[in-house]
């Protein structure tokens, strides 16, 4: 997800980046192959989580990390329509950036769920939960405060 994640924030700037000498893989193959790049990084992480619960590595209960693929499909769709256009295609990275923690808090709600169901400790599993969301609450606020237009 990290990966897509520096892929769509490479294409606006691919024009400074190669003035700089700045040879990203955007900067090398241009951002046709930043799109396909961007499409298939999120290929992966959906393959890897669905590879991940049918082979029972992961619990079932982190398919709720596929929750975030309707912004990722819009994201793309956003990004194939407009990656010559960086202030259409700002929506684009807002849904990449929503999309990455709505997949990271699937794939934590799965584990808690699990843990729950196996009976871990539920003062540490609460504990470590609260730690995630102080952290996570300052991209949180942004993102809603973006929502509204602040």
């Amino acid at each position: 997800m990290l990966f897509s994640m520096i892929v769509i924030n490479e294409i606006p700037d691919i024009e400074e980046d190669r003035a700089a000498g700045k040879l990203t893989l955007v900067a090398r193959y241009g951002k046709n192959a930043g799109a396909k790049l961007y499409i298939a990084s999120w290929n992966c992480t959906y393959a890897v989580i669905i590879g991940s619960v049918a082979t029972r590595f992961l619990p079932i209960y982190t398919l709720f990390a596929l929750l975030s693929l309707p912004l990722v499909c819009r994201s793309i769709r956003i990004l194939r329509q407009n990656y010559d256009n960086p202030k259409q295609m700002a929506p684009a990275n807002l849904d990449m950036i929503k999309a990455h923690s709505i997949t990271a808090f699937g794939l934590i709600a799965g584990y808690s769920i699990q843990g729950l169901l196996n009976k871990a400790d539920s003062f540490q599993l609460i504990f470590i939960l609260l730690l995630l969301a102080i952290a996570y609450a300052p991209v949180a606020w942004m993102l809603l405060n973006k929502k509204k237009g602040n």
